[in-house]
């Protein structure tokens, strides 16, 4: 979907859907897809039991769709089977431009096959819960486990899977840029973000690449020798205190274990044709030796 679309899209998923109120989510198709173009769909409001059959029913057999959310949760077996259908098909999910899409609407947004990210549409999670007949909101392991199961089987990592869970009943962890980033969620942002995320990214690069050197020069005779302490110089990290160096130093921390692991637990002809690979791949082809 190209960017003026996508534009127009936003826009008028904001206006239709100004407020939203009653019980049970509204679901509402404002356009079908086509051969060229995806369809669009708004789930608005809190979901409840019946929506994910609703959901169902109300979509079409073929073509894609792009998925807009805004709402303040609910159920959470009824926002998986939502997700889950849209994972299964590889629609889009995004957040309606100016709201917010929080607990069980943002588990529905996580399950796109392509999730369109907005700074000014906040995304939030929290932890599964129960209300008890005291009207207490009490934390539940069964909801949380149903959870973690339904992100490890559509690829989200651990960290991630903590995050989404971590946060108790009253409270929101909001997920940013950043922290997408750094939990390995896969986001499209829209224009204003975009030169940021690519930053991001361009950051996650140099941190692997610079691990790979230094586990492979050890370990790989077709890896060339890097001191440590010539590392961070030598792939332009972000020093402390810069822009971005928090987040260049929560990517090291999360890429230590992964190359570790890689050169540790798999076969070492393996772990260093994947290092000289990706080394070469993402433009660090000079640290690799050159067969004589």
């Amino acid at each position: 979907m190209n960017t003026v679309r996508m534009a127009l899209v936003f826009s008028v998923m904001a206006s239709v859907f100004a407020s939203t109120e009653g019980s049970g989510a509204d679901i509402e198709i404002l356009a079908l897809p086509d051969r060229d173009n995806a369809g669009l769909v708004v789930v608005s409001g809190r979901i409840e039991d019946g929506d994910a059959a609703a959901f169902r029913r109300a979509m079409p057999r073929g073509g894609k769709m792009l998925v807009g959310l805004l709402g303040p949760g609910g159920l959470v077996n009824e926002a998986l089977d939502i997700g889950a259908q849209i994972r299964m098909r590889g629609w889009a999910t995004s957040v309606v431009a100016g709201k917010g899409c929080y607990s069980a609407c943002a588990l529905i947004w996580v399950s796109g096959a392509r999730r369109y990210y907005r700074s000014d549409a906040p995304i939030g999670f929290h932890a599964a819960y129960m209300t008890t007949e005291e009207g207490k909101q009490v934390e539940t392991g069964m909801g949380n486990a149903d959870i973690g199961s339904y992100l490890t089987h559509i690829g989200l990592e651990r960290e991630a899977i903590q995050f989404i869970t971590a946060a108790p009943p009253d409270k929101i962890s909001v997920l940013s840029l950043e922290k997408a980033g750094l939990l390995g969620i896969d986001v499209l942002p829209d224009d204003d973000d975009k030169k940021r995320w690519n930053m991001l990214r361009q950051i996650d690069v140099r941190v692997r690449a610079s691990l790979l050197v230094v586990g492979g020069g050890a370990r790989c005779p077709n890896i060339r020798k890097v001191k440590a302490d010539e590392v961070a110089t030598l792939f332009r990290l972000p020093p402390d205190g810069a822009p971005n160096s928090e987040y260049a130093s929560g990517r090291m921390q999360r890429e230590t274990l992964k190359v570790l692991d890689l050169f540790d637990t798999s076969d070492t002809r393996a772990a260093c044709r994947e290092a000289t690979t990706f080394l070469q791949n993402s433009g660090f082809g000079e640290y690799v030796k050159r067969s004589r």
